[in-house]
């Protein structure tokens, strides 16, 4: 009796394979990326600002601001576990998902640049917005994402 599957999906060669093997890679460096920012936002919200590039306050406004520093941390995590999460069960979903975060990194620059914080924290940010910009080219190169890649009687 024949097989209802349809023959194995074709192999990757070329630019095809990079992409699909640079969206496997990229998209969890991102994912654990983020939710370990969002940790260390949440269990050292005083690095984090460094790191991000705005020092916390001195004084009152210190617990408000701390606070502000864990909203966002969760945020990050968030992000963080929706990319680990479209990543194991609905990958084509990233070509999606992965461009609508471009906004964030760029804000976060913009909103460093404008607050006077530190050149080093606006870079860190726009490499953000780089990396993430060549992740979500990527994902629309990347052949695996695309619909019916591997279903039974889909062509790739």
């Amino acid at each position: 009796m024949p097989s209802k599957r349809s023959s194995p999906a074709p192999q990757l060669t070329g630019v095809p394979w990079a992409a699909h093997a640079l969206v496997l890679l990229g998209s969890n460096i991102m994912a654990t990326g983020l939710t370990a920012l969002g940790a260390v936002c949440c269990f050292d919200p005083a690095g984090a600002a460094e790191l991000y590039g705005i020092p916390l306050p001195v004084g009152e406004a210190g617990p408000a601001a701390i606070a502000w520093v864990r909203v966002s941390g969760l945020r990050d995590a968030g992000l963080g576990l929706a990319t680990f999460a479209l990543f194991a069960f609905h990958r084509p979903a990233l070509r999606v998902f992965v461009p609508a975060l471009l906004p964030i990194p760029l804000g976060d620059a913009a909103l460093t640049w404008s607050a006077g914080g530190s050149g080093m924290g606006v870079a860190t940010h726009l490499l953000g917005t780089v990396a993430i910009g060549v992740l979500a080219v990527l994902t629309w190169i990347d052949p695996t994402l695309g619909a019916g890649w591997g279903r039974v009687g889909a062509k790739p």
